[in-house]
Order: structure tokens, then sequence, then C-alpha cells
């Protein structure tokens, strides 16, 4: 009876080990970070080069979204301030991470009529600390 009950154990601890190391979808969903107060002064140091381009976007209003395996992404309501349509190129809008590290979105996104605003999600990889700001430099 002992034997068969370490068996068991044993079974048991191999089968969640082993599932333990999978990713499941759960872990790959986003979800909305808590705000940070907008106040909020971030001063770390930008190396010139590491502005991002200028454009005619500005950024209207955004949520941070984040998930278990350190994927960051930012829901971003952006305005195309231009009479014309534009595209928003990854090297228009930059995001701050807490760690004072800069990086470009993944993805780019959809064109933005002249004065309209759009909501669209951008992707910025996977790090370990999170998103803390959006950048964009506008004429």
């Amino acid at each position: 009876m002992k034997k068969a009950l370490l068996i068991l154990i044993q079974f048991f601890v191999f089968f969640f080990a082993a599932n333990g190391n999978e990713d499941s979808e759960e872990d790959s969903v986003l979800f909305f970070d808590k705000p940070i107060a907008q106040s909020m002064e971030f001063l770390f140091d930008i190396e010139e080069g590491l502005y991002p381009d200028q454009s005619t976007f500005k950024i209207k209003d955004f949520a941070f979204l984040s998930n278990e395996r350190g994927e960051r992404a930012a829901l971003v309501n952006i305005t195309n301030t231009a009479a014309a349509p534009r595209t928003l190129a990854p090297k228009q809008i930059y995001g701050l991470f807490a760690d004072g590290t800069y990086r470009r979105p993944s993805n780019s996104s959809d064109r933005v009529e002249g004065g309209k605003t759009n909501s669209v999600l951008l992707s910025f990889g996977v790090s370990k600390t999170p998103l803390v700001k959006l950048i964009v430099r506008n004429f």
C-alpha cells in the first residue's frame, strides 16, 4: 500500500512539474495595468538620437496592458492633427519603461485620416519592468 501511494505521489509530482513549465493561454492574455499618476514626472536622461521622429500625431489618451509573460502593450487613442491621412510609424512613438529604457513598438498601425482620432494597440515586446510613459514629438 505504501509503495502504491509513493508511486502515485511521484506521478503527480512529475505531472505537475511537466505542466508547470508550459505557457498556458491564460499567460498570454493582456490585462490593463493599474494607472499611474498622470502628473508624475519621469526624469530619465534621453540621448538626442533616441527621441521619436517628429510627426503630426498627438496622444489623446492611453492605457498600458501586460500579461504574465511580461509582454507590454499600450492601447492608444491617437489623433492625426494634419489635414491629410497619415500612417503612424514605429519611429514616431516610443515607450518609456520603469528601468529608464526606451523602445519603439514592434508593430505598425493603421492609417489615420486627417483630423481624426483612432484607437491603436501597440506592442512593445517583453520587459521585466512596466511601461510608464509614451512619447511622441509633434511639429
